[in-house]
């Protein structure tokens, strides 16, 4: 398709629809609003999948699974008045939590050692300190728990997933409520 009869700019197009790996012949065959949904969503695919890379060095969401292009803005924003609770959930939310895991990433610690103040042997994640460390028991009995009844064969992974992701405003007040009392009840450990 590239020949010297072409624009430099139709060229310069078709060079980067050819390096996304979309064939021109099929693109021809589609409309106008086709074409664009194509193209569009791959290249979105692209940064998901290069955001996903880099999501694993540092603190993303993506990291916990939360996409990162909703429909709707983050409902947290908006449902937390209280600055901090949604400075709390915000970290949760980024993976970013005041941690062992959180401090191993600077000090370049070995994931296996990134080890929770608890003294069970457990690495730090958000999702340990959600749903299984004995430091935050009474609080997750009190605002997690109640919400978590609702799903009790889902996966660790999915529980934060659907805490940290929810559109209920009942929920994400108690997923935030726990999240600030964990970080003040962990800065009494330490």
């Amino acid at each position: 398709m590239l020949t010297e009869n072409k624009s430099h700019w139709i060229n310069s197009i078709e060079r980067k629809i050819k390096i996304m790996g979309i064939s021109l012949e099929d693109l021809m065959q589609e409309s106008e609003t086709s074409v664009y949904t194509i193209i569009k969503r791959r290249i979105l695919d692209t940064e998901y999948q290069e955001l996903s890379s880099a999501a694993k060095k540092t603190c993303s969401p993506l990291s916990l699974g939360i996409p990162l292009y909703a429909e709707q803005e983050a409902s947290y924003l908006f449902h937390l008045t209280n600055p901090h609770h949604r400075r709390a959930f915000m970290l949760a939310r980024f993976n970013a939590l005041p941690s062992a895991m959180m401090t191993g990433r600077f000090l370049k610690i070995p994931h296996a050692n990134r080890l929770c103040p608890c003294n069970r042997g457990c690495v730090e994640s958000v999702t340990h300190v959600m749903l299984h460390c004995s430091l935050y028991k009474n609080i997750q009995a009190n605002l997690l728990n109640p919400l978590l009844g609702r799903k009790p064969e889902a996966s660790d992974k999915y529980k934060t997933l659907w805490l940290l992701n929810s559109q209920n405003s009942a929920s994400i007040d108690s997923v935030a409520k726990f999240l600030y009392l964990a970080i003040k009840t962990r800065e009494t450990y330490l």
